[in-house]
């Protein structure tokens, strides 16, 4: 399965899941809006059954934000928070993959670099920060 349809397929489901609440929180009242919600539902259930992908393309565009699911990340944990966490365990960065290694910085072991350490070396930091963020993901 490629990568296309299974992000479809996720999103097929959590739209189910989404569905399904609306109607039933809407079941509890008798308006025009709880009748858009139940009508839309049951199209959008008619889509999924019918396997016609140009359609639910289609009525997913029409959503707000284009049926979009997102994140904000008001509340996600920053890049350098983890160097926080890495530094008071006392365990270093290989500056070549940029991995977190348990083994303690040392003299001898001169691609295991200290917080301290990659921190005073700014092309490096900086090249960790960009790797470790969503600042150039998209």
């Amino acid at each position: 399965m490629n990568i296309v349809v299974k992000k479809l397929v996720r999103v097929i489901i959590i739209l189910n899941i989404i569905f399904i609440a609306e109607v039933t929180m809407a079941s509890n009242s008798s308006s025009k809006e709880t009748k858009d919600y139940i009508a839309t539902s049951q199209y959008y259930h008619n889509l999924i059954s019918s396997n016609d992908m140009a359609e639910l393309n289609m009525f997913l565009s029409l959503l707000p934000k284009g049926g979009e699911l997102h994140h904000h990340f008001s509340g996600a944990i920053y890049a350098e928070n983890y160097l926080d966490i890495i530094n008071k365990a006392g365990f270093c960065i290989d500056k070549n993959s940029y991995h977190v290694q348990k083994n303690k910085p040392n003299k001898l072991n001169k691609t295991c670099l200290s917080i301290t350490a990659l921190q005073d070396n700014y092309d490096l930091y900086t090249a960790l920060l960009s790797r470790w963020s969503y600042g150039r993901f998209f």
